[in-house]
């Protein structure tokens, strides 16, 4: 399984999008250093990890950890004399 930890502005399938793996895959370590870059070139992340759990002899849980970046709630200009806020 592929699980999603700490995104909240992206969504789930944009991620698992860009992943060069899907479930039911035969897992290849080299393939974790290429998803982490694939995901920070979206540019929403400061940080991005990925964990793995045995599930059986054959199985493992793929778990990608995201910390995403803040996105800004308001611009506030000052000291503008010349404009009105809806200008």
């Amino acid at each position: 399984s592929i699980s999603i930890r700490g995104n909240k502005l992206v969504t789930q399938a944009a991620l698992l999008a860009r992943l060069p793996f899907r479930v039911g895959d035969a897992f290849n370590p080299a393939t974790t250093a290429e998803a982490i870059r694939n995901l920070y070139a979206l540019n929403y992340f400061n940080t991005i990890s990925i964990d793995l759990e045995d599930i059986s002899d054959t199985e493992v849980a793929l778990i990608i950890n995201v910390q995403e970046k803040k996105k800004i709630e308001s611009i506030t200009y000052e000291g503008n004399k010349n404009l009105t806020p809806d200008e």
